[in-house]
């Protein structure tokens, strides 16, 4: 199994987030990819200024963690000849309304990186010990044993599918993964996309790597 967050470190790293109009969009994607950036701009479109938040945090996602998801699935079936199945958390934590939290906006932070941990061993209310920071829903409680039904059924019999739904293992015929967020569904990759974002890597020294912070 492979896996990574909806608003993973990627976003936070990458230039292409931080730009809230089309002009900035299009300054950072020069930036990145200089004389290849018309072709980015192609596969990433952002039509107006509301459009830049979903295509920069696909952009981030699919050239970072989701990509490395990709490259780890490609060479279990290469070499190992196994099964490999992809995931992505993009689920919100349901935060109480007056939480304060040292490293997290509460009011425009997503699936942040670690964010998934919780819901996969069942220890939600672990948040609440010292004072309440979340408000869980009868969703995050219901998300939460589906993430762990399939984790127990994936160490038993090597597949995460269960009673509840299926989880396609990958393929380079059918590049799909299952996407936690409001529910639990099987989405598909964009090879196209894929492919272009791993012919070009973005270099690291363009990432706006954070100094490192308090957690709450």
């Amino acid at each position: 199994m492979a896996g990574s967050n909806g608003d993973d470190l990627d976003s936070n790293w990458s230039p292409l987030t931080k730009a809230t109009t089309v002009a900035q969009f299009q300054e950072a994607a020069n930036k990145l990819y200089g004389p290849q950036a018309g072709e980015f701009l192609e596969l990433f479109p952002a039509r107006d200024d509301a459009d830049v938040p979903r295509v920069a945090h696909l952009a981030a996602r699919e050239s970072g963690f989701l990509g490395q998801s990709r490259n780890c699935a490609e060479l279990q079936a290469t070499y190992n000849h196994s099964a490999s199945y992809i995931e992505v958390f993009a689920h919100k934590h349901s935060y109480a309304p007056d939480a304060k939290i040292a490293d997290q906006n509460i009011a425009t932070i997503g699936a942040y990186h670690t964010a998934d941990v919780p819901f996969w061993f069942g220890t939600l209310d672990s948040f609440n010990q010292q004072r309440i920071t979340r408000q869980w829903t009868a969703q995050d409680r219901a998300l939460s044993n589906s993430m762990m039904r399939s984790l127990i059924t994936f160490a038993e019999s090597g597949d995460p599918g269960t009673a509840r739904g299926s989880w396609p293992a990958y393929s380079r015929k059918q590049e799909r993964f299952v996407l936690f967020a409001a529910g639990v569904t099987v989405e598909s990759l964009d090879p196209r996309r894929m492919d272009w974002l791993q012919a070009h890597p973005v270099p690291l020294g363009e990432r706006a790597i954070p100094a490192r912070a308090t957690r709450d």
